[in-house]
Formats: C-alpha cells, structure tokens, sequence
C-alpha cells in the first residue's frame, strides 16, 4: 500500500493547515506516541504555534468529517477513534 501524499493529510484547523500527529508520525514510520514524547521532550526547538490540542467540539467536527467522507470515499483512515487529539502545524509552513 502506497503511502498517502502529505498533501492529501493536511487539513484546515483554527485556520491554519495542520496534519494530526498520527498522520505525521506514520510518514515517518513512528508510532504517535513517540512522536509526540520527542516533541515534548525537545520544545525549546519547536515555534509556540507547533502543535496544539484539538477541543472536544472539534474532535467530534474532525471524526464526523471523516466519517462523511468515508462512508462516499470508503476511506479506510474514516475512524479517527484511536487517534490523538493532537495537530501539528505553523503559521509560517
């Protein structure tokens, strides 16, 4: 299976384009969880508007957007239940 593009895993968030953290921990073949402790370990290194937590009103937006576009796509990623709350993004990439 062919991984997606990055473009295809960018979404609008707060307006601003981000990539949930376990979109972007599986183009780097990691699992979410690693991801986020190197980022929590190393954030002096990352700009404040890095990453931040979805609310719960819009994590229940983001799973039934997903679960739309699942059921007309037959997207297998449609279930966002066991991801993470996290999005990672910036302003100036």
């Amino acid at each position: 299976m062919a991984k997606p593009s990055v473009d295809s895993l960018i979404l609008t968030i707060r307006g601003h384009k981000v990539v949930l953290d376990a979109d972007l921990a599986g183009l780097y073949g990691v699992q979410t969880k690693v991801l986020n402790q190197v980022v929590k370990r190393n954030e002096d290194r990352f700009p404040e508007d890095f990453r931040f937590q979805l609310s719960q009103s819009e994590l229940a937006d983001l799973r039934s957007q997903f679960a739309a576009s699942s059921s007309q796509d037959a997207d297998p990623k449609g279930d966002i239940s066991n991801r993470s709350q996290f999005v990672i993004g910036s302003q100036k990439h």
